[in-house]
């Protein structure tokens, strides 16, 4: 049977919503707390919801060059390092960067450890509630590769640099980032290989090489299907009537 969500299957959404995307705690807490809705999201059930379909609305607006960044405490870190380049070589970026709840403290203290504070060129912030508009945006998204960001990168084409949690199952991030690197669409990076010397090499090859991001942007949106929503909701539709 197919449905819309209701409440009582929350416990079982947010399971669904962990195994599919990795995301950290933090964010997920975050997102149902602010902008999950029953009416967006069709459920199929065999005794219990076992899959989802999220139909979240998204208006995309340009608003300028921004370089955004998403961080999980391991990525905060090497993102310091990053951000201490930008100024000692006075690199001309508008670089966003969210630390999450839990990283708030944490980049503080980097930022004392490593000479650079938020200013004309850096801002850090422990959400971005604006998401799609500075998404369309940016030139270079540094993030992990869950589901929704490699679909959000794909419909408005974007430079990546991913990072894959890890702590997913079966490893799917990872072997989905590899679709965008395959693509020349993104440079992947796994956790273990993380370093901020190694962050600021890739990401000082990109903006040094003229129409480098340019190009991957464009390989990334011939991935994406812009009505991949449509169909798949044709489709659930049709099995509903059924």
């Amino acid at each position: 049977m197919i449905r819309f969500a209701e409440k009582k299957d929350i416990p079982y959404i947010k399971e669904l919503w962990d195994i599919a995307f990795g995301e950290e705690p933090d964010f997920n807490k975050y997102f149902f707390d602010n902008f999950f809705k029953y009416e967006d999201t069709l459920l199929y059930i065999e005794e219990r919801p076992v899959a989802m379909l999220q139909m979240m609305p998204y208006t995309l607006k340009g608003i300028g060059a921004v370089t955004y960044i998403y961080g999980a405490d391991r990525i905060n870190q090497v993102v310091a390092d990053l951000c201490a380049w930008e100024k000692q070589t006075g690199r001309n970026t508008l670089h966003l960067h969210a630390t999450g709840s839990r990283g708030v403290k944490l980049f503080e203290d980097l930022e004392k450890e490593k000479g650079f504070a938020p200013g004309e060129n850096l801002i850090v912030t422990e959400y971005i509630n604006n998401m799609p508009q500075l998404l369309a945006a940016a030139d270079l998204v540094i993030a992990r590769s869950g589901a929704l960001t490699l679909a959000e990168l794909e419909a408005v084409g974007r430079a990546s640099v991913l990072i894959p949690s890890p702590n997913v199952a079966e490893n799917h991030q990872y072997y989905n980032a590899l679709e965008l690197q395959k693509a020349g669409a993104a440079v992947v990076i796994e956790e273990k290989n993380l370093t901020g010397e190694g962050l600021v090499k890739t990401v000082e090859e990109l903006l040094n090489t003229p129409g480098k991001l340019a190009e991957m942007g464009a390989n990334a949106k011939t991935l994406g299907n812009p009505h991949s929503l449509d169909l798949i909701t044709e489709k659930l539709m049709e099995l509903m009537k059924n």
